[in-house]
């Protein structure tokens, strides 16, 4: 289907051309339109980007006895 129509087409139409329930083309462009802008579920990370690089750099080089260097770096 051509993007510049959908402007001027309802549900039923757009249900029509695809032969499904229209109710499920109201479904699918509310989901498409609300999926940008949606906070992500879960609980946010505690560590940054740059974190993360700099604990991998420091279990690279010496990977035994990491932990009590660890919890130096990090608190």
């Amino acid at each position: 289907m051509n993007q510049h129509k959908l402007p001027d087409t309802g549900f039923k139409k757009i249900s029509k051309e695809f032969e499904i329930c229209h109710s499920t083309v109201g479904k699918i462009v509310h989901k498409w339109k609300t999926a940008a802008n949606m906070p992500r579920s879960g609980r946010p990370n505690k560590l940054t980007p740059r974190a993360d690089v700099k604990m991998l750099k420091v279990g690279t080089k010496k990977p035994y006895g990491i932990y009590s260097r660890l919890l130096l770096l990090f608190i």
